[in-house]
Parts: C-alpha cells; structure tokens; sequence
C-alpha cells in the first residue's frame, strides 16, 4: 500500500450572487462600523478508483482558516458537514470510502466583524530598534520568503531609497504605502491570476492583483527593519471591474511597537484601518499560504477536492459618521483666476486636531480642461496637532474658446470626503509659469530642512574685497548639496544632518550707497542690506617753513580729508620728540593746522619736523598718515653757530 500525500495552494475563487440591487457606495463602506457575515462554501471531494482492487484506508482535509477572535473580529458560528473533528480546526476525517463518488463538503462560517483603526498617539522613531523579547514574537516578519523577498538587492535599494531622511515610524511606512500606489498598475492578467507574483517582480514589471500590491509592500518594509505580514481573506467590493460583491483578497498587517498589528490594505486605500465588510482568513509571513490541504493513504485511487460554491450574506449591523479619521480641511486655490495655458494650484490645508496619527488618502479630481501635473492619488499622515498643506498643481488647456470665460469644477477627495472648488479662466487672466510653482514648493521645502544666515556689516567699503560669513545650519534629516551664493559668489558646498557650516564670501561692491545682496541656496534666499561707503583717505602735506633766524620758525601743515575722518588725532615730532598735538572728533574739509617752532627746538642748522595723523572710519578701523620736512637755518653767522653749539650743550 502506498500512501500519497498532496498539498494544494488553493485560494478560494467565490463565484458570488448579486445581493441586493445596488453596491454600497464608498461613504456607504467607510461609515460602516459593524457588520454580520456568513459565508456558505461548498467543496467537492472526487474520488476516483483506478482498478477493481483500488482502495482508500482514510482522506483527511483540512483547511487552514484561523478560528481564533480578535478584538475586531469573532467567529459567531460554524457549521459543517460532514462534521468536523476538532472545534478550533476545520479538519474533515473521510473513511468508508469504497468507490469512485463525488463527496460534498459544506462550511458555513459566520462572523461578527468591526471597523479596525487602532489609534496611534505615541511618535515612534525610525529606524526603530526591538528588543530580544519583541523579535522572538515578530522575527518571523522580517526575514524573507519566497514570495516576499525583502533580501533581493532591488527590493533593498528601493526601500532605503524611498525613507532616505525620514526619521518617524509611521512616516515611513506611508511613504512605502505612497511609493507602491504611485508604481504599481492593478491590471488582472494571465501572470498574476495563475500564481502571487514574487516581489522583485512586482518592482520590475510594475502590475498586479492585491497580492502583488501586499507582497512589495511587505517586503520594502521589510527590508528597512519594518514587520509585517500577509493576510489572506475575502472583502467586500464595489469596483465594477469585479462581476461580484465579494471577492478573494489580500492585504498586509504591519507591527507598531507598543501598538501591535495594524491593517494597511493599499489596493483599498484604507492605511493605517480597514472597514468591516471584511474576513481576515489566514496571516502568515508569506503570501503562499496553503488554504486547503488533504492528504490520503490508498491504493491506485485518485483524489481531488475543488471548489464548487460560495454564497456570502452580510448585514450592516451599525453605521455612524467616520469623525474619528476625519481631519479638519480647507481646499482653495492659488490663484482664483487664470489665463488659457496657464497653471495653477490648488491647496488643501489639513489640520490633524486629534492627539493620535491620522492617516489620509488624498486625490484630485477635474474635468477634461484641467490637467494634474501631480500625482492623482497620495497617502500622508498627520501627527497629532500636525497641519500640513497638500498641493496640486494644474494646467488649463490652452484650446478653450475666446470669447467664453469659464468656470471649471475640480473635487479634492480626502478619506472618504469631498471638497469641492471652481477655477475660473478666461483669455485676459494673467498666466504663470510651472516655473512659478517649482521655486515655491522648493522654497516651502528647503525652509523646514535649512537655516541660512549671514554676518553683513551695516557698511561695506567702496572698490575692497570684503569678507562675508554666511552660516549653513542643516536642521532636517538629509544631506543639502548645491551651490550657496551671495551677490553673485557662488560656492559648491555639501552640509551634513545636524552640521553647521560657515562660508566666507569676497565681496567687492562697485557702487556706493546703500545695496541689496542676497544670500541663496538650494532655491531659499535672504536678502539684505548694506551702505556701500569708500574708505576715508587722508592727504597731508607742508604749506610753507618760515625761519626768522635762530629764533624761531613757522610751519603751516594741511589736512586734505576724503570722506569722513573720525577720531582725528595727531602729533607734531620734532626730532623725533613730540612737541605737540591736535583732536578732532570728525575731519571732512580741509584744516590748516599751524606749528610754531621756538628757539629751544631749534639746536642745529637742520631740524626734522613731522605730522603723523590717526583716525578711524565708520567702523572703527584705525587708519595713519604722515608728512616729515626739514627746518632749515640759512646764512647763519659765526655768532648764530656759536648759539646753537651752546644750546646744544645746555638744552
């Protein structure tokens, strides 16, 4: 006798009746909180004996559901036939079989379910580090499988790409969440119905069903040290590109320390909650989950189970208002009126007014006219208290008739909301450029990650090369990299998170009086102002040297100041000793300034005289100038020369 043993990946594909005679709306969907489900599947065991000794000992088939409850959902009822050994398995023993038949196999699971949103009101850092005791319970769901290759150098390259800079935990997983909405397609074809795509081919190809949406997301947070794990169950739908309400689903659970597991199902928008018209079936750290296994021991018998029926009934048990995930929002536009061919923006100021995150899906609708130049769909999420505001920017075709003016209609959808504006547009508006809109988002950017300042004296000199310090602080979380300017300098520099780096800019100014110089980088500038003054230049020189004899002489010094002379101060040196002096607290104009020599200055046929002037500018810089001449004693008479010997010696 041999014994086979076979296992099937088998994930149920409910052929579903149509309940009721519309699908609930997407509001409908969002604002339900509690919900009844009973799902009735029918299976099919085909026996087949090969040969008239063919024969069966016993077929066990078993389906992997989890029984357990949790807090969002509980197994109401089970019934089953034929009956089931064991009360927390769906485990099917068959004996007595002793010939080729058909066998049903009916279940029947009823379910009490919940809205899911667990509120998160406590910021996590990212990257974050568990502890031995959280990896023994979550290490399963961050190492690799089969399906979820987080390992694969492209999965690894896209994940740390995409949280480059970002240091809060639930930032990053919606980051993750807006990379794979943006990347992949949701397109049914032959690859993906057949088998769950891995999901380095998911990245690669850029398509697929839910399964492929869950299993790249899972793995990019995986490879940044994130858990998370697949769930498998059925849901809820009112897409119309399914014949059917209810449908086989997959969606991802991810772990928030202290939290525990939070849904994300990204092919519904529903990140960080899910609504209740839904059945978590089976999670596991893998999408190849086996649904259904059985196994026989026989003889030359053949046996397959195959799935025959799904009806699934539900019931809205209660309904209320979604406030609690609703953030307080005001949609306007940049610009009420534009011109043909020109762009414009509309702004959706977000405030978050709880002490918990709010996660939001955010879409723009408009009509043909209007063209988003920005992504249609987003997922952001609000600290508590935080505000943000969400842009789109838009163009207005420029083909509209001239002698219309019109008003366009645009929604911004937000959750499960509608904000609607009017954009008006006519052919003598004015029209901006995407340009225009570029500089302010990089400006509105740049201004949350970089503090820039300089040190600009109040007065710069005039035709001098003038040191400038400016002052890079990175308060952001990534590395700035660009050229920083001032008036017109420009300097490639790079400033690390947390560094604080100081530039020396040469500046010199060709014009005088007051000027504006700006101080730029990475798209932000600050301006400032500075007098342009030239430096205060000072031309001393000697009128005249009258001598009336030995007796005494006369000198007459000229001050010749331009500009301002501030703190004048000056010294008459007669052979190199200092015989008297001058103050003037601001020189501007001319100043003669006479000395009188006497005789006991005056010991020898040559004397040295001299003025040495020092004074300051504007900013008290200290500046010298000097002039030196000679008295000279002429036709002096045997007696005058006897004098000055005498006065040498005693004086």
């Amino acid at each position: 006798m041999k014994v086979r043993v076979f296992f099937l990946a088998f994930l149920i594909v409910l052929l579903l009746p149509q309940i009721g005679l519309a699908r609930l709306s997407s509001k409908e969907i969002a604002y339900s909180k509690e919900a009844n489900i009973v799902i009735e599947s029918g299976y099919i065991a085909d026996f087949e004996f090969e040969t008239s000794k063919s024969y069966i000992d016993e077929a066990t088939v078993s389906f992997k559901i989890d029984l357990d409850s949790s807090e969002n959902q509980r197994l109401s009822k089970i019934e089953t036939n034929p009956d089931i050994e064991k009360e927390d398995e769906i485990f099917f023993r068959i004996t007595g079989v002793s010939e080729s038949q058909l066998m049903p196999i009916e279940l029947v699971l009823g379910y009490e379910t919940k809205r899911d949103f667990p509120k998160i009101s406590r910021e996590i850092d990212f990257p974050y580090f568990f502890s031995d005791s959280e990896l023994e319970m979550i290490e399963p769901y961050l190492e690799p499988t089969q399906l979820i290759n987080s390992d694969d150098i492209t999965i690894k390259r896209a994940g740390s790409s995409i949280v480059e800079g970002e240091d809060d935990y639930y930032s990053a997983i919606m980051k993750i969440a807006s990379f794979v909405e943006d990347t992949v397609d949701y397109t049914i074809d032959s690859m993906t119905q057949k088998a769950t795509q891995r999901a380095s081919w998911v990245l690669l190809n850029r398509r697929g069903v839910c399964d492929e949406i869950s299993v790249l997301f899972i793995a990019l947070l995986r490879s940044v040290g994130i858990p998370a794990r697949f769930v498998s169950g059925i849901a809820y739908t009112n897409s119309e590109l399914f014949d059917d309400e209810w449908g086989n689903h997959g969606w991802a659970e991810v772990y928030f320390p202290e939290y525990g597991w939070v849904p994300f199902d990204i092919t519904y928008k529903e990140m960080g909650y899910t609504n209740p018209l839904r059945v978590a079936q089976r999670k596991s750290n893998d999408a190849a989950t086996d649904m259904i296994e059985y196994r026989w021991a026989s003889r030359n018998v053949r046996l397959n189970v195959y799935h025959n029926k799904t009806v699934v009934d539900y019931k809205i048990s209660r309904q209320d208002i979604f406030n609690e995930l609703m953030p307080d929002v005001n949609v306007k536009p940049v610009f009420d009126k534009v011109g043909f061919g020109s762009y414009n923006a509309i702004d959706a100021e977000i405030s978050n007014p709880y002490n918990y995150y709010v996660p939001i899906s955010i879409a723009i609708s408009t009509p043909t006219e209007v063209a988003s130049m920005d992504d249609d769909y987003a997922f952001l999420v609000l600290k508590p208290k935080e505000k943000i505001t969400k842009r789109f920017v838009v163009f207005v075709t420029d083909s509209l008739s001239t002698r219309y003016s019109y008003i366009l209609p645009a929604e911004v959808l937000i959750n499960f909301e509608r904000f609607s504006i009017n954009l008006s547009s006519a052919k003598n508006f004015d029209v901006y450029s995407r340009e225009f809109f570029l500089i302010q988002e990089e400006q509105a950017r740049d201004e949350l990650v970089a503090d820039i300042k300089c040190s600009v004296p109040e007065h710069l000199y005039l035709g001098k090369r003038n040191v400038v310090l400016c002052e890079i602080f990175n308060s952001g979380n990534r590395k700035l990299e660009g050229k920083a300017c001032f008036a017109g300098e420009c300097q490639e520099t790079e400033v690390f998170i947390s560094e604080k780096k100081e530039l020396a800019f040469s500046h010199e100014p060709d014009e005088k009086g007051w000027q504006r110089l700006t101080f730029s980088f990475l798209g932000f500038s600050r301006p400032y102002e500075a007098n342009v003054i030239e430096e205060p230049e000072a031309d001393i020189r000697i009128v005249y040297i009258q001598t009336e004899g030995i007796s005494e002489s006369k000198v007459l010094f000229e001050v010749l100041p331009e500009g301002r002379l501030l703190n004048a101060k000056g010294k008459i040196m007669i052979n190199e000793k200092e015989a008297t002096g001058f103050e003037f607290d601001e020189m501007s104009v001319p100043h003669e300034i006479p000395v009188l020599v006497g005789k006991e200055w005056l010991r020898r046929e040559s004397t040295s005289i001299e003025m040495i002037l020092k004074f300051e500018d504007v900013l008290g810089k200290e500046y010298e100038k000097n002039v030196e001449g000679l008295i000279i004693l002429e036709e002096l008479s045997f007696w005058d020369k006897l004098v000055l010997f005498f006065r040498r010696l005693f004086w």
